[in-house]
């Protein structure tokens, strides 16, 4: 369902201005996949980081580790684990450590500052030949790495185009992906500058 790559993306800003880098890496391990990105973000984030996360054969995650510092350099910290029972995430910032227990297990599909979780999704949903589904994401923050349940809208439009909503911020946006499922653009977000197999 993945292949091993690296990747380069370009984040886009307000008004589709370069805001920033991507350099993605995906490979196998043991028990899966392994992916390693760092984002280096300007305006309106302004913030370096870095994320591993670990994904079983299924593109379950299993483990979800992300590190960023912000432009006056704070840093955050969080890892979340996932298991049968739910997710366990422990945060650390600058206003202490915390840990929240959330009802979810494997499945629950994820985002961050990147445009893996984008394109894991989309594998996920293309697995289970949805055209169109309301999803409950677990959404991070991108400086503070709170997590909060968003409620997304994916609905497909052709064998390589997405569109997803959300309703309560009404963001609307155009996904795209190669006929490999790489994902290629995400509307004002990410632009895939280059990939190559690992």
């Amino acid at each position: 369902m993945l292949e091993p790559r690296r990747s380069r993306y370009t984040l886009l800003g307000p008004g589709g201005g370069v805001a920033g880098h991507e350099d993605l890496a995906i490979d196998r391990d043991a028990n899966g996949w392994v992916v390693n990105t760092e984002v280096a973000a300007g305006a309106p984030w302004d913030l370096t980081a870095r994320v591993t996360w670990h994904l079983g054969d299924r593109l379950e995650t299993r483990v979800l580790a992300i590190a960023t510092r912000n432009g006056f350099g704070e840093g955050h910290e969080v890892e979340l684990a996932f298991t049968g029972n739910g997710v366990l995430a422990h945060r650390r910032g600058p206003d202490g450590p915390s840990q929240i227990e959330l009802g979810w297990g494997p499945r629950a599909e994820v985002d961050y500052l990147s445009a893996v979780f984008s394109e894991v999704t989309l594998r996920r949903l293309a697995a289970r030949h949805v055209v169109e589904e309301d999803v409950e994401c677990l959404s991070i923050d991108a400086e503070t790495l709170e997590p909060v349940v968003v409620t997304r809208r994916y609905r497909r439009l052709a064998d390589s185009a997405w569109a997803c909503e959300v309703a309560a911020t009404s963001h609307h946006a155009r996904l795209m992906q190669d006929g490999a499922g790489v994902l290629v653009e995400y509307e004002g977000l990410f632009r895939l500058d280059g990939a190559s197999p690992a």
